[in-house]
């Protein structure tokens, strides 16, 4: 195993960190980089990217090997050394956990992944759905904890009021309680929270609060984005709650957009230049779900490559419906 700690430190200012890429190697990559590749050939990499910094472009693309690497982790980013020092240490204990447990199965969590899709034939209504599942695949939260109405109280409650609300409070929140999974449910939303970690949260695709009641509906794509975003801090959140050991080391990402056969796609100038009338193509399906050939990822990119991630789903909807 290796640890990497990118970008490093500058060895006349142990408290200022480099955003260079470095310098070439025969290889043409630059030593760390080179250090990187070794490393990942002979074990687990825990790697480490301080938060805040704007990378030339060939330390951006270090970094993104880095993140899309499934062989080891992106575990966290830090600010200064002090924090990095505490994750580093956090992130040794969980691996080692994490080694004694069973071995990850891409293929396994894919079909999870796939399979907890939600569909609803012949919805009246318009839906965005993200479903986030995490291998190795194990039992993260018990029944008796999911039986708990205090266990679904505190979702409830993050979903309404917390940092990324993905719940409206004027409606009302009802839990069901189904074979192996809790269900959060409101008119418009609903959170599907299982016994393995897997999450859905499914919102409204089209943001009728914001458009006046003449207009066509349409996927206006700044509210698509911005659903995107909120849904998957909301998960990457209620993960770190359910397993703050980070025994999932590994996740499945999906969206999906259901009912949506007779909807346009446009950016919101689009919309008001033009509210009334729009092309919409003739292949559309009333289930879109993106990507098609799903990615395993580390779990940390929920956080690290947060805006990465929501860039990806974006493009592939926006193919789908335009």
């Amino acid at each position: 195993g290796g640890l990497m700690v990118k970008p490093s430190l500058c060895p006349e200012n142990r408290h200022h960190y480099r955003e260079r890429y470095g310098e070439l190697q025969d290889s043409g990559l630059s030593a760390t980089h080179e250090e990187f590749r070794e490393a990942c050939d002979h074990g687990a990499v825990i790697a480490f990217v301080q938060a805040d910094i704007e990378p030339e472009p060939r330390q951006a693309e270090f970094l993104r090997e880095a993140q899309d690497w499934v062989g080891g982790r992106l575990t966290d980013t830090f600010s200064d050394p002090d924090d990095l020092r505490s994750k580093v240490t956090r992130a040794l204990h969980q691996h080692a956990l994490r080694e004694k447990g069973a071995p990850l199965e891409p293929s396994e969590l894919i079909e999870r992944a796939r399979s907890r899709v939600p569909h609803q034939p012949h919805r009246s209504s318009s839906q965005l759905h993200v479903i986030v599942a995490g291998g190795p695949r194990q039992e993260l939260i018990s029944p008796s904890t999911l039986d708990d109405p205090a266990f679904a109280q505190r979702i409830t409650q993050d979903a309404l009021f917390g940092p990324e609300p993905v719940f409206t409070p004027e409606q009302g929140t009802r839990p069901l309680l189904e074979q192996g999974h809790l269900r959060l449910q409101q008119d418009s939303a609903s959170i599907v929270v299982s016994e393995d970690g897997t999450v859905v949260v499914s919102v409204p695709a089209v943001r009728r609060d914001r458009e006046s009641s003449f207009l066509l509906p349409a996927i206006i794509e700044e509210d698509m984005r911005s659903a995107l975003r909120t849904t998957l801090r909301f998960i990457h959140s209620l993960m770190d709650e359910v397993d703050p050991l980070r025994r999932v080391s590994h996740v499945v990402v999906l969206g999906a957009i259901e009912g949506g056969s007779m909807i346009g796609w446009r950016t919101r100038a689009e919309h008001m230049a033009n509210p009334n009338a729009m092309t919409m193509p003739m292949h559309q399906r009333d289930l879109v779900v993106v990507p098609e050939e799903p990615i395993v990822r580390s779990r940390a990119q929920l956080n690290a490559n947060l805006d990465g991630l929501v860039d990806d789903l974006l493009a592939r909807f926006r193919r789908e419906f335009t």
